[in-house]
């Protein structure tokens, strides 16, 4: 009956593979063979699945979600982490990318219920990666997916010392996508990708604060 249960709530549906995008933002961004393209592909799927339990009357945010679903995504993170000198373009956005990701994850995983998820020690990281490498390189290739990076460790980086440097480059970046609101840049990042009902509370106290500043 246990394992009824756990299939029930945090089950695949057998049509949901078939309901997935075929092109999503990410392929055509990196390499098809990229390591990085089946993380965002699992990540993809677990939220596709979030969306599913929703539409079913199921409640999702609970702390067997993270366990059977973000975690794994969690523990590829932190196997893909490099410490040779990132000398080639897609090692540089990989990491970039590696880095964003726990940004991203760190909210559905505390309205789950998870404990003690903090992203400290990855804003750091990501910020000395980015001034360190990313500057060498030519973001024009995967600008969605750079404003996306920024957006959530701007969401993430509040209250941090990293905070002024993740808005700044955030607003950086918008400008040079002809992005001129708030509104806009939130709509660019929802359609790379996004959760329901979990960053909007977040995402709307940051805008207030950052409105002046991208207008």
């Amino acid at each position: 009956m246990f394992d009824i249960a756990q299939e029930q709530q945090f089950g695949s549906p057998p049509s949901l593979y078939a309901e997935m995008a075929l092109t999503n933002p990410w392929k055509q961004i990196f390499p098809a063979n990229d390591p990085i393209v089946n993380i965002f592909e699992d990540l993809n799927y677990a939220l596709r699945l979030a969306d599913y339990k929703s539409s079913q009357g199921q409640s999702w945010k609970v702390v067997n979600f993270v366990v059977y679903r973000l975690c794994p995504i969690v523990h590829k993170l932190i196997s893909l982490k490099t410490n040779r000198f990132l000398a080639d373009y897609w090692d540089v956005v990989r990491e970039a990318s590696r880095l964003a990701i726990f940004f991203f994850l760190s909210e559905p995983r505390r309205q789950c219920g998870a404990l003690g998820v903090s992203n400290t020690l990855f804003l750091s990281k990501f910020k000395c990666h980015m001034s360190t490498f990313g500057t060498s390189i030519d973001w024009k290739l995967c600008r969605p997916l750079h404003l996306w990076m920024l957006f959530f460790g701007t969401l993430e980086s509040r209250g941090f010392p990293e905070q002024d440097w993740f808005a700044e480059t955030l607003i950086s970046v918008a400008r040079t996508m002809q992005l001129d609101s708030w509104g806009a840049i939130v709509d660019a990042v929802q359609g790379f990708l996004w959760v329901e009902d979990v960053y909007d509370t977040k995402a709307a106290i940051v805008g207030q604060n950052l409105m002046g500043e991208v207008s």
